[in-house]
């Protein structure tokens, strides 16, 4: 396996389509790309002759698409007209990613109150089952655990993968969202451990089942929760400071070779600064990484 780490970008948090975003890209020298919404739709919404627009010229400046961060499946999954409307719009979602030349697909454990238990969110199992039946046989479908939805954590979409046993299904493992969880901070709290010890955990037990990373940092701000810059720590309390260096560091020793991309504030000087902190870090290991 090289000895690389592939981190890029959501398109979206820097410009609003692919020819906006490549002056930026190239004086950066990013690589790798992810496709969320193109001037503000969501990527399944667009004429699939944008698509391949958008496509063509991310193809000529040799940027390499990691995935396709779709909104499938976060909808009320209890409400019959919604999950057609998600499903019907599938097809196109597919196909769209061939055109981008990625075979990943973001999807989301549906939408529900944080009072809800997880197992307790209607149909979800079933829901999943028929998108990977759907989904082509080289396709992978990535959970993205987020507070908002049946699954928050990446343990909570290990229970999925370990009923539905397909191992084109895993978990964009998306590290910021933890700290809109309050129900994960109120557990952390009660076992008196950090969030970087129960992320370093989670990663070594479920290892096998990332399929893309989010990088993105955070803070608890009262009741809610805000993006913060990769590089801030002030104002966070140290219980709930993620360590990305030693989660790289993790990463490495694990062999694990994913996409990885940054989810920054919106705006280019944003991304600007994640990008300069996060290739900071990988020089910073002990062992040679490079983006």
């Amino acid at each position: 396996m090289p000895d690389q780490f592939s981190v890029g970008i959501i398109m979206d948090k820097v410009a609003p389509n692919a020819a906006t975003f490549l002056p930026w890209a190239q004086r950066q020298e990013i690589k790798q790309v992810e496709i969320r919404k193109i001037d503000g739709e969501d990527i399944w919404d667009i004429p699939l002759e944008r698509v391949k627009k958008e496509a063509s010229i991310l193809n000529d400046a040799e940027k390499k698409v990691s995935l396709l961060a779709s909104c499938f499946l976060k909808c009320e999954l209890d409400d019959p007209t919604q999950v057609e409307e998600h499903f019907k719009k599938l097809p196109k979602l597919i196909e769209c990613a061939i055109i981008f030349g990625t075979n990943v697909i973001r999807a989301f454990a549906g939408r529900r109150q944080l009072d809800i238990p997880y197992m307790a969110k209607s149909g979800l199992v079933d829901h999943l089952k028929r998108a990977l039946e759907i989904l082509p046989p080289n396709f992978v479908l990535a959970v993205e655990n987020e507070a908002a939805t049946g699954c928050e954590t990446l343990s909570d979409v290990a229970r999925l993968c370990e009923i539905l046993k397909d191992d084109r299904l895993g978990c964009l493992w998306d590290l910021g969202n933890y700290l809109y969880s309050i129900h994960t901070l109120n557990h952390l709290k009660t076992e008196r451990m950090s969030l970087a010890s129960f992320l370093d955990k989670e990663l070594k037990v479920h290892w096998p089942i990332v399929k893309a990373i989010h990088l993105k940092n955070a803070r608890r701000v009262g009741l809610e929760a805000e993006t913060i810059p990769l590089a801030q720590t002030e104002g966070i309390d140290s219980m709930e400071e993620i360590d990305f260096k030693e989660l790289l560091l993790r990463l490495r020793m694990l062999k694990i070779q994913v996409p990885i991309d940054l989810e920054p504030l919106p705006g280019a000087e944003h991304a600007t600064a994640d990008l300069k902190t996060i290739r900071r870090m990988i020089n910073e290991l002990p062992i040679k990484l490079y983006v």
